[in-house]
């Protein structure tokens, strides 16, 4: 009896931990999005350079989950048949729960001329031991262009500007977040004297606030010079006088 109550009990612990193997454990919703960088808002792929594009990817989950890379690929627009692989570009970014990350993403086309099923894809790591998993961005069909010829390309400068003003903000928000905040240092005020400051001369008393610091300099050598004229003794004040002119 003991023993057929122990067998059962031990089959409902197995029975039980299948059921917990076999659940899956429930992904992270996160969503991105892609589009292409142009002026003209007009998606193409041009051979023989960079296309530019920029992803947008909101973690909608509750649990911060790491942006490992993202990948493209062309396909045949009916078939679905894959033509060749695109750009692998790396990351490693942490995306924050309930935020929204805007990246540049890139990739290079050497192909023929054709339209062409292109799909932009991002692999999300949220530790799990199944491994990052993939969120589709892009999946539309696109032209495959030659690049134009001259030296001005607007489409390429234009992208060029908004890769750096996202690469800008993402740094001045990474550094606004982490440098540190200076103390402030208080300034020391000087206080002015209190009351009327007098001055007297010969020939009266003034007061000395009321008149500018070079002026007060002056007025100074200017009533030194007179008291020393004024001291001079009656002798040699006659020195010249005492002497007859001649005729």
């Amino acid at each position: 009896m003991v023993s057929s109550s122990l067998f059962k009990a031990l089959t409902a612990v197995a029975t039980l931990a299948s059921l917990v193997v076999a659940t899956p454990l429930a992904t992270p919703e996160i969503v991105a999005t892609a589009g292409f960088i142009t002026p003209d808002e007009q998606s193409s792929i041009v051979n023989g350079r960079r296309n530019a594009m920029s992803l947008t990817i909101e973690n909608k989950s509750d649990l911060n989950v790491t942006l490992v890379s993202a990948a493209s690929s062309f396909h045949h627009p009916e078939t679905q048949a894959l033509i060749k692989n695109g750009t692998e570009l790396k990351y490693g970014v942490t995306l924050i729960s309930g935020a929204s990350t805007m990246l540049p993403y890139g990739f290079h086309s050497e192909t023929k001329p054709q339209d062409v099923l292109l799909k932009v894809w991002i692999n999300v790591n949220d530790g799990s031991p199944s491994g990052p998993f993939p969120v589709m961005a892009y999946e539309s069909i696109v032209p495959v262009i030659e690049p134009p010829k001259g030296w001005f390309d607007l489409p390429l400068l234009f992208a060029y500007l908004v890769i750096g003003a996202i690469l800008g903000g993402s740094g001045y928000f990474v550094y606004t977040a982490n440098a540190p905040q200076g103390k402030k240092v208080k300034k020391s005020q000087v206080s002015a004297p209190v009351g009327k400051v007098t001055a007297s001369t010969a020939t009266g008393s003034y007061e000395e606030e009321w008149i500018p610091a070079h002026h007060l300099k002056t007025a100074k050598k200017v009533d030194g010079a007179v008291s020393s004229s004024g001291d001079e003794s009656g002798p040699e004040k006659r020195k010249g006088k005492g002497k007859p002119k001649k005729a």
